[in-house]
């Protein structure tokens, strides 16, 4: 359980490229989260800023806005959101949300990993990362660790998984 005042509130300046700042106040850590949830906040967005077009592979994000209106993103499509609205962002799309009002939009966020990825993806998410500047050899050891675990496995030829 966690109590509001207790949780730790981060500002994100300029969040996915937008204008503005974010507060990201996660509701639930990473013990609590288990395996396929990768965030649950409650994200506010003051006037006039915005939470920029970004892209999610190997997971999916869904926005439940609780206040405040705005213009949410989906694919390059303006949606306008106000409170009880929910959206969804599937594995491989893309979406951001935009504040032009004069009062916070505050939504819950709740990111979950699973479905699949292309190894080029993941290479991409990697790719100029120190660890994998430094050797060379990272695509083989991103292959062994896939191929190592249990935790994943491959759907089709270059295509891997989360198992369940």
């Amino acid at each position: 359980m966690t109590r509001e005042g207790e949780r730790e509130i981060v500002k994100v300046e300029k969040p996915s490229g937008g204008e503005g700042y974010i507060l990201k106040e996660a509701l639930l850590g990473a013990e609590e989260l288990g395996a396929h949830c990768k965030m649950f906040s409650k994200v506010t967005l003051p006037p006039h800023s915005e939470l920029g077009h970004h892209e999610h592979h190997g997971e999916t994000e869904t926005y439940y806005i609780l206040s405040g209106e705005g213009i949410y993103e989906d694919n390059g499509t303006k949606i306008p959101a106000k409170p009880g609205d929910v959206f969804f962002c599937k594995d491989g799309d893309g979406h951001g949300i935009r504040n032009d009002g004069e009062e916070d939009v505050v939504f819950a966020a709740l990111s979950s990993i699973g479905g699949e990825a292309r190894l080029s993806d993941i290479y991409a998410e990697i790719d100029g990362h120190k660890k994998a500047v430094s050797n060379p050899h990272w695509k083989d050891k991103v292959r062994q660790v896939l191929q190592m675990y249990s935790s994943f496995y491959s759907r089709e030829r270059g295509v891997w998984a989360i198992a369940a």
